[in-house]
């Protein structure tokens, strides 16, 4: 299991690389921060963001936390943004630039054959197929790092502190 990252733009069905968020500030209507990131996680999100941010049945409270605990301890957020995280109306983010490049007819089909199996989840009246695909990657995955340290959010190299 893992993390999604193809989807259908303009370009046809796409692999993406990296997408843009935009983080509104609560205080500051003029200014948006925004960040263009490679993370899996929240190309994930993006491209599930109806189902995982908008279905209020469900709880998005826990995937607005994830997200705004893997923006705060990315690298491509500068510490001066990070600094306003407070600020941040992280409730209304919105995902922007899907930039990946096209799938070859192997990884289409692929595609293809996965959206199948859940549009069949769903006429059979299962709604819950794409929340608990996402939930179950997040609850296995090894690799995620829930607490990180401070010098991984603040983005301070090891070798700096010698």
């Amino acid at each position: 299991m893992e993390f999604e990252n193809i989807t259908i733009t303009d370009q046809g069905v796409v692999r993406l690389k990296t997408i843009t968020i935009v983080i509104p500030l609560y205080n500051d209507r003029e200014r948006e921060i925004e960040v263009t990131t490679s993370n899996r996680e929240l190309i994930h999100i993006a491209i599930n963001r109806q189902v995982l941010l908008n279905d209020y049945l469900r709880n998005s409270e826990f995937i607005y936390e994830r997200i705004l605990q893997i923006l705060l301890r990315s690298a491509d957020i500068s510490m001066d943004d990070k600094c306003l995280f407070e600020d941040w109306n992280y409730h209304s983010i919105s995902f922007k630039n899907f930039d990946g490049r096209k799938c070859n007819n192997k990884e289409r089909k692929l595609f293809y054959t996965n959206k199948s199996d859940k549009i069949f989840e769903r006429i059979n009246g299962n709604k819950d197929a794409t929340w608990r695909e996402y939930m179950n990657i997040v609850s296995y995955d090894p690799c995620m790092q829930i607490n990180a340290t401070v010098k991984n959010i603040m983005g301070i190299n090891k070798n700096y502190d010698k």
